[in-house]
C-alpha cells in the first residue's frame, strides 16, 4: 500500500528534543581550536533516540569543572592530583546521561550525569565480550 500525505516544514527532522536527561553515547569526537584560540574537544553526542548534538570541552581554567563532571559521568576520573589528558580519539564510545536544555531555541548540555544502576546493568549485557 502506498504512503500518501501532504508535504510540510512540520515533517522535517526537529531541530531540537524537549530539555531533559537522555542516555547518550560519544559518535564522533575531534581536537580543534575554539574561536579564542584554546585547544578544544568537540563531541557529537547521539541520544538513544538518534538525535546528535555538539558539545565542546575548551581547555582553559574555567572550563575544567565540564570536563571533570564528564570524567566522573563516565566513570573515566583519576584519583585526585593525577594529571588528566583527554584524547579526542579515545573518549568514543563513552557512555552517560546528558541533561539538555533550551537556550536560545536551541538544545544545549548543561550537565553529564552518571548511568543510574538499570543503565550500567543493560551496558553491561549490551558489551560483546
Amino acid at each position: 500500500m502506498p504512503i500518501t500525505y501532504v508535504y510540510g516544514k512540520e515533517d522535517a527532522v526537529p531541530d531540537n528534543v524537549p530539555a531533559g536527561v537522555y542516555l547518550a553515547t560519544v559518535k564522533k569526537s575531534q581536537e580543534k581550536p575554539s574561536k579564542a584560540g584554546n585547544n578544544m574537544i568537540e563531541l557529537l553526542w547521539v541520544l538513544e533516540n538518534g538525535f546528535g548534538i555538539w558539545d565542546h570541552l575548551v581547555d582553559k581554567d574555567n572550563c575544567r569543572w565540564k570536563s571533570n563532571m564528564l570524567l566522573e559521568a563516565t566513570g573515566n576520573e583519576p584519583e585526585d592530583g593525577k594529571e588528566v589528558v583527554l584524547d579526542a580519539d579515545e573518549m568514543v564510545g563513552w557512555t552517560c546521561n546528558v541533561r539538555l536544555i533550551l537556550r536560545d531555541g536551541k538544545n544545549e548540555v548543561d550537565a553529564y550525569l552518571p548511568l543510574n544502576k538499570k543503565e550500567k546493568k543493560k551496558q553491561k549485557q549490551d558489551m560483546p565480550f
